[in-house]
């Protein structure tokens, strides 16, 4: 058994030829593992671009290997040797790939918009000593989020099956005759019924803040460009989600965090 390099929380290991076993022992409460659980099985035997379900054991899933190149956002950042051209068609592949995640099925907008601040407000709350910690404040930040909120762009775009965690790493592709073809999308427990710019909010910090040409490239293969205030009204509230799934004391000035936190102030000054 090899494990496979890849994921902060699980831990995947290859089995055996073709077989992939993702363990989510390491969730510490029994109701955030089996909501993840239900999440990735059901993209495992519903998204065609997912891995294939093969079954589950207790706390463990077991799923097809998707083939191809992988950890393309840290192969980007150590100059992985593409050209313009052909890292301009892996974005756009990329963008396509999220659009047949998106146009998998339509859903009812009933409620979403209440529960949708009700959630954004208990987030900060949850949230606000950390907050607090880094000059910003939490009060001033829920107005900012909520004005950068667009209702009509949410309704006029739906809501739609959404992966949750869409970032380069997560995508698998290979270069064929001079093209980058997807191969696959791993790591789908996050996934669930959201409004596309759920992932559009992961686009902005995972893609187009760290890699200044991808932007155009990625949004012509998805076919559309999104709302620019709306985009960062989510991604403002990933970051703070993950300010809550910290256990541990949060390292504000990592390279992780420091863009994320500068981010986050820009928005309340």
């Amino acid at each position: 058994m090899r494990e496979i390099e890849g994921g902060y929380i699980n831990h995947a290991s290859l089995v055996q030829v073709g077989v992939v076993s993702k363990k989510f022992s390491t969730i510490s409460t029994e109701s955030e593992k089996n909501t993840r659980l239900k999440a990735e099985r059901f993209a495992l035997k519903n998204i065609p671009l997912a891995p294939a379900y093969f079954g589950q054991q207790n706390d463990e899933l077991f799923m097809s290997f998707v083939e191809g190149e992988h950890r393309l956002d840290s192969q980007l950042r150590n100059s992985w040797n593409l050209s313009y051209k052909l890292r301009d068609q892996m974005f756009h592949s990329i963008g396509d790939t999220l659009q047949k995640i998106h146009s998998f099925r339509r859903f009812s907008m009933d409620g979403y918009h209440e529960s949708h601040d009700k959630d954004i407000s208990s987030e900060i709350l949850h949230a606000s000593d950390r907050l607090t910690r880094i000059f910003i404040d939490p009060n001033i930040l829920l107005r900012g989020m909520r004005e950068l909120y667009n209702e009509s762009e949410v309704e006029k775009r739906g809501l739609v099956f959404t992966h949750g965690d869409y970032w380069l790493n997560n995508i698998y592709g290979k270069v064929r005759e001079n093209a980058f073809v997807c191969s696959g999308v791993i790591d789908w427990e996050f996934s669930g019924v959201d409004s596309p710019y759920r992932d559009f909010g992961m686009i902005k910090m995972s893609m187009e803040d760290r890699f200044v040409d991808a932007g155009d490239a990625f949004w012509a293969g998805y076919g559309s460009k999104p709302e620019v205030g709306l985009q960062t009204h989510y991604a403002a509230q990933i970051m703070v989600k993950w300010m809550i799934s910290e256990k541990e004391a949060i390292d504000f000035s990592s390279d992780f965090y420091l863009p994320k936190v500068e981010f986050l102030q820009g928005l309340v000054q």
